[in-house]
């Protein structure tokens, strides 16, 4: 194995490793898939992170060749493996009967390995960055969870093991041969060749329909299970489009024009959206509503910036009008969004970039605020990204037999997405089709996240165009029930679709209301009303939620302390200053197990550790800070103990912030 390799030897004390080197695993079990076509699967039993007596997780890759993908135009003399990274955690409780549920994390770009380990998964990362902490609200309590790093690049997921460097001033990633610093860290990744990941979420959804049939038809345990999928912030671009590919496939098999000695019928059962952007259209006119007009009672844009950000959705050749014509282009150029047409994708690159630009940055650029969370500084602490450090340890990646460095959220998958303007191609259709086919659809938002945030939120499950559409939008708001002293938020629903508010919550629930978030989930997945988890919906399709038809009525005030810095070299665009990441660029700065805890005048900077997330001050909330909870030891003694002195000479910096990246 191989960690990252700066050129001082002062990192080597913190836990990086430079021994041995990444190559085939002789410790892995292939089963060649029933599919053929040689797609494989090679995976191990892992012992990391899920240390609950009896519960064997296992990890490894789905191996497609490229050639099963007409997007990727190769042939037998030119084609390359498509291996990618999963970890499947098998039901705490019953995982014969449990059912079955596929994690998507958003990006585009962003491992949902990654989320594992961060906040509904069955681990935290505990601040040593070595050893972890069982989850009580992980989402593998009664079901069976399978986190896949989608699409190439993202996590663990490569085409071709090849030498590199990782530059943490700016999160871009370099295949090649290069001299290494302690900025710019060696390792191993896939070759970053922008035409081998998938680009758009319609091939996203082509890889990841063959990913599934070859594991659901040879992994153990999971055979005859109906499919799940929930996805967090780009994943409600991914999660329907996914889905709705499945159902076309189903219908496609069923009309023979399938191949049904290979593939084989995937029953679906839901879709879960927490703080998903769906259709741009929807959420652009939220932007500076939720600035201005928010429950918290905060006015954070200037009036002429609010004005303007409004004025640029609905003027005369704004982004309302711009969007349709992308579109528009889209349907007559590339119908089935391939990312292929240049003029399409030109066209629609500019459309998304102008747009995001004139409403969504204004935010940003105005407040310093946060984008993921209105209470939060724009260098946002949270959630910790312990897990970054943890998965490019060398005994991890030995124990999940990965064959490459960990990689959370590498910028050329995100900017190959936003170069074909995928973001504002996408639209309300999947959900409609799903919602249509009787798929549960269960869409929540943390009402503190800004980027896709619930206003926006709300009016997709308002427009959307369904059978049972009328009844939904007469629904009224009632509170979520998450335990005897606590209620999380509002919902509405008709039926099994519906949509809620969390109170208190940022672009990822989970960290600051994790019981709330588990309670949705698990309700949703057993087919309970969101509301108390008491209501029957196979016994009860007509239920209906009665209250105010809006949630305005719930009101509160934001946090009135800003969470403490902690900038990580892991992600420095994001939660670094940009004094910090100077600091760091000319050698002036402490690093503590990645952390940056001294500036540049030698004043502490306290780490940001959220070892006390809680949904309120009842008893039950107790559980989220290890009270009567087991503790996974995962430690190997080796990982980031001394303080390092960075010596470095005068840096130019390139600083770019993804905005949809999310957990």
């Amino acid at each position: 194995m191989r960690g990252f390799l700066p050129a001082s030897a002062l990192f080597l004390s913190i836990g990086v490793v430079s021994s041995q080197s990444f190559g085939p695993r002789d410790d892995l079990t292939t089963i060649e898939s029933s599919i053929g076509q040689g797609v494989s699967i090679s995976h191990k039993r892992t012992t990391v992170c899920e240390t609950t007596p009896g519960v064997e997780a296992r990890a490894g890759y789905v191996r497609i060749p490229s050639t099963l993908f007409p997007f990727y135009a190769t042939n037998e003399t030119n084609a390359w493996n498509l291996s990618t990274f999963f970890w499947y955690f098998p039901a705490r409780e019953d995982p014969a009967n449990a059912p079955f549920a596929i994690y998507l994390a958003g990006g585009p770009g962003e491992s949902s390995v990654f989320t594992a380990a961060t906040d509904s998964g069955p681990c935290s990362v505990n601040k040593d960055l070595n050893t972890t902490t069982l989850n009580p609200w992980s989402y593998n309590n009664h079901v069976n969870m399978l986190y896949i790093d989608q699409p190439n690049f993202s996590g663990y997921s490569y085409d071709e093991v090849t030498e590199g460097h990782f530059d943490i001033l700016t999160g871009n990633i370099y295949p090649g041969p290069g001299e290494a610093n302690d900025t710019f860290w060696a390792g191993k990744w896939g070759t970053m060749e922008p035409t081998r990941t998938a680009f758009t979420t319609q091939n996203t959804a082509k890889i990841l329909w063959q990913v599934v049939q070859a594991f659901t038809a040879d992994f153990p345990g999971v055979q005859n299970k109906s499919i799940s999928i929930w996805g967090n912030s780009y994943g409600g671009y991914f999660a329907p489009g996914a889905l709705a590919y499945f159902q076309k496939q189903n219908e496609a098999l069923k009309a023979g024009e399938v191949d049904s000695t290979r593939y084989h019928h995937l029953e679906l059962d839901t879709l879960g959206l927490l703080n998903g952007c769906v259709d741009l259209t929807l959420h652009l006119p939220s932007y500076p509503e939720m600035a201005n007009n928010n429950t918290y009672g905060v006015k954070l844009l200037p009036q002429d910036v609010y004005e303007s950000a409004k004025n640029n959705f609905t003027k005369d050749g704004g982004c309302s009008q711009v969007i349709e014509q992308c579109r528009q282009l889209g349907v007559e150029g590339d119908p089935e969004n391939l990312g292929l047409n240049n003029t399409v994708n030109e066209f629609c690159a500019a459309t998304m970039l102008d747009c995001l630009t004139n409403t969504e940055f204004a935010l940003m650029a105005v407040t310093g605020r946060s984008s993921f969370d209105i209470s939060h500084p724009l260098a946002d602490p949270v959630p910790p990204i312990n897990a970054m450090g943890f998965f490019n340890q060398e005994w991890v990646q030995q124990d999940l037999g990965a064959a490459v460095n960990f990689s959370w959220a590498p910028n050329l998958v995100t900017n190959s997405f936003f170069a074909v303007g995928d973001t504002v191609r996408q639209n309300l259709s999947n959900l409609e089709y799903l919602l249509d086919n009787r798929v549960n659809v269960a869409l929540a938002h943390g009402d503190r996240d800004y980027v896709c945030n619930w206003i926006g939120g709300e009016q997709v499950a308002l427009a959307a165009e369904y059978k049972g559409a009328d009844t939904f939008r007469s629904a009224g708001y009632v509170p979520v029930t998450t335990n005897s002293s606590y209620e999380g938020g509002v919902v509405k629903q008709s039926g099994r679709f519906s949509f809620t508010r969390i109170f208190q919550a940022g672009h990822s629930p989970a960290s600051p209301q994790p019981e709330t978030v588990y309670e949705i989930f698990m309700r949703a997945m057993f087919h309970n009303d969101i509301a108390t988890g008491k209501e029957d919906l196979n016994k009860n399709a007509a239920y209906v939620t009665e209250g105010p038809t809006d949630s305005w009525g719930w009101t509160d005030t934001l946090p009135a302390d800003l969470p403490e810095n902690a900038c990580s070299l892991w992600w420095m665009s994001q939660t670094c200053t940009p004094e910090q990441i100077m600091a760091v660029a000319v050698g002036n700065a402490t690093v503590d197990k990645f952390l940056f805890v001294q500036n540049p005048g030698g004043d502490p900077v306290l780490p940001y550790q959220d070892d006390t997330a809680t949904n309120s001050t009842s008893a039950n909330s107790t559980a989220t800070s290890g009270g009567g909870a087991a503790t996974g030891t995962n430690d190997k003694n080796g990982a980031a103990g001394a303080v390092s002195h960075l010596s470095l000479g005068a840096f130019t910096m390139l600083i770019g912030v993804s905005l949809f990246i999310g957990l």
